[in-house]
């Protein structure tokens, strides 16, 4: 009998969630490992050739790197569009999320969630009107200027891939963040929104 893959990170949401989401949406039943000593991912190199996690077994697959298991998962279980060029679309929302996530990650963990932080982070990521000032090309508007050309349910194609996976926790992520703005946000992303929350949800549902 096939043994589970295995995700192994910590206990939180993270860059775990999205390789959690991708496995519920291809229906792929999978364990946990939760890493409790963080010394042994700087330790155990063979493991953890990089010093993090998440970590991804899956028989005699063994991978780290959140974005590469997220592909590999995106290949290995058709999530990843029908065509070269729906595939490197969905490579090109892939990287524009990790653009934005590194500016999240710094609002979080570098400036401890200040509030004039927090606010900078809003105008500089969300407010329309910011779009054409230098900013790492993390910007909301963005997203929702590129979804617009395929105008159907998912983010890129005809059907679910790891980019509606992506592009879903990353809206989460802030959503949660920035309850307070939720309409703007809304105003800001509605084609994100309207193309991932209540379509993701649908799916993620019925792959469970």
């Amino acid at each position: 009998m096939a043994t589970k893959p295995v995700l192994h990170y910590f206990r939180i949401r993270g860059r775990g969630e999205p390789i959690r989401l991708a496995l519920r949406v291809a229906g792929v039943a999978f364990e946990e490992e939760n890493v409790t000593d963080r010394a042994v991912l700087k330790s155990d190199l063979d493991c953890f050739p990089f010093g993090q996690c998440p970590r991804y077994v899956d028989g005699d697959f063994d991978a780290v790197q959140s974005n590469a298991i997220l592909r590999h998962i995106g290949r290995k279980h058709n999530l990843y569009g029908s065509t070269e060029q729906e595939a490197t679309h969905i490579d090109m929302i892939l990287d524009a999320v990790e653009d934005f996530r590194r500016q999240y990650t710094v609002l979080i963990y570098e400036k401890q969630l200040d509030e004039e932080a927090k606010s900078e982070y809003w105008t500089k990521r969300f407010d329309p009107s910011t779009s054409g000032e230098r900013n790492g090309g993390a910007h909301m508007l963005y997203f929702s200027k590129f979804l617009k050309r395929y105008g159907g349910k998912f983010v890129v194609g005809s059907a679910v891939s790891i980019a509606d996976v992506a592009l879903f926790d990353l809206l989460e992520i802030n959503i949660r963040l920035f309850q307070n703005h939720l309409g703007a946000m809304v105003f800001a992303a509605r084609t994100c929104l309207r193309k991932t929350r209540m379509y993701f949800w649908f799916w993620l549902i019925h792959a469970q």
